[in-house]
């Protein structure tokens, strides 16, 4: 007999918004929650963090979404890990969980309105234990899943219909195999911020910077001349606790030219000798500077784009929790998700010829975001 579960989720969330509307891009009164603006079309697209409901062996995840949702705006997936999509298999068509959607009845709206979308799963425990998500530790059992959420712009079997917002929720169940049955609420923890951002790729910027970390504003790049690179968290990541661990893969591209200055995989070092990369886990600011070949010269003024990943940790002890962690213990912490999945970064400089700058007297500017999916960075160079 079953007596204890304990639940544990860490809702991670897409920002990315995309649809087929002529939407004007105006504030509403409106805020996600971390107390963001709004605008109407990211309002239609959200999807709030979901809240825990449970009584006996049904579990319920109640998301609340915009009226603009249709009830088949709405699809979801499970998986049988804490990887979700980009590392375990599909499992939504199983009877051990039986999950099934149950929309409201609220009338659909401009998008300013709210929705409830109930994700209910109904366990069964003769079943569930033969399964791959259940793990047998004698005195008690772990059975790991994620739940994946998805809004689309349309009905979603329509052939145009896109994938606009999504958020993925790794659960842990913990149950003590005794006699009875019954539920620890207490047990349910809430979204860690940082495992939020880091999965969203919004929690780490980068900027061109001198040797002491310092921004340059205004760079135009000659054949000959290297690129210094700056990562540090966000002020939002940093104020939780969370620096950098190293950084994972940089690829700088010019049309079809390539040039990797740290390969994935290999612990943040330099990919050649035409890349120095400074960096120690725990590190508030890491750097690295390449030299670009030739070939990014020899069509004269061009763009670069570069794309990159980093890996968070907690503190700034050496002794982080390595990307090799196995994710198989009685409670997934926020440390392990960080481990397990790198985070994007990149940002963009407009750079003008030295030649147009002299002429007009036009001042250098540089405008830098952070690109949140693709990690993009953008350079204009110079022949030499």
């Amino acid at each position: 007999m079953w007596y204890l579960v304990q639940f544990f989720f860490v809702a991670l969330v897409s920002t990315s918004f995309s649809s087929g509307d002529n939407v004007e891009d105006n504030l509403i009164n409106a805020e996600d929650e971390f107390g963001r603006d709004l605008s109407l079309l990211e309002a239609r697209y959200r999807i709030e963090r979901p809240v825990f409901k449970y009584e006996t062996l049904q579990f319920d995840l109640d998301y609340v979404v915009s009226d603009f949702m249709g009830d088949n705006f709405i699809t979801y997936q499970i998986y049988d890990g804490h990887l979700c999509r980009e590392g375990n298999n599909d499992i939504t068509n199983n009877t051990y969980l039986a999950p099934r959607l149950r929309p409201d009845l609220k009338a659909l709206g401009d998008g300013t309105g709210n929705r409830t979308m109930k994700l209910t799963l109904n366990i069964d425990p003769d079943e569930i234990t033969s399964t791959s998500i259940f793990e047998d530790l004698e005195t008690y059992a772990n059975v790991y899943f994620c739940v994946r959420f998805n809004v689309h712009n349309m009905n979603y079997f329509e052939p145009q219909a896109i994938e606009v917002n999504f958020r993925e929720v790794p659960v842990l169940l913990t149950i003590n195999l005794v006699d009875g049955f019954s539920i620890d609420l207490g047990q349910v923890s809430d979204t860690d911020l940082v495992v939020e951002l880091a999965y969203e790729d919004s929690a780490v910027e980068a900027y061109i910077c001198d040797t002491d970390s310092n921004i340059i504003n205004g760079d135009v790049r000659n054949q000959g001349e290297s690129i210094r690179v700056c990562v540090t968290p966000t002020a939002e990541t940093l104020a939780q606790g969370a620096y950098l661990r190293y950084i994972d893969e940089f690829t700088f591209q010019r049309e079809e030219h390539l040039q990797v200055a740290i390969e994935p995989g290999n612990g943040g070092e330099a990919a050649n000798e035409l890349t120095v990369v400074s960096c120690v886990p725990g590190a508030l600011v890491c750097a690295f500077e390449t030299l670009l070949g030739a070939e990014f010269f020899a069509d004269g003024v061009g763009i670069v784009y570069g794309y990159g990943t980093a890996f968070l940790q907690f503190g700034q002890e050496d002794e982080a929790a390595t990307s090799g962690r196995r994710l198989q213990s009685d409670r997934l912490s926020a440390e392990e998700l960080l481990a397990a999945r790198p985070t994007a970064f990149g940002f963009e400089i407009v750079s003008i010829p030295v030649e147009n700058e002299f002429a007009s007297g036009t001042p250098v500017l540089a405008t830098f975001s952070s690109a949140t999916l693709l990690g993009i960075v953008c350079v204009y160079i110079l022949m030499g």
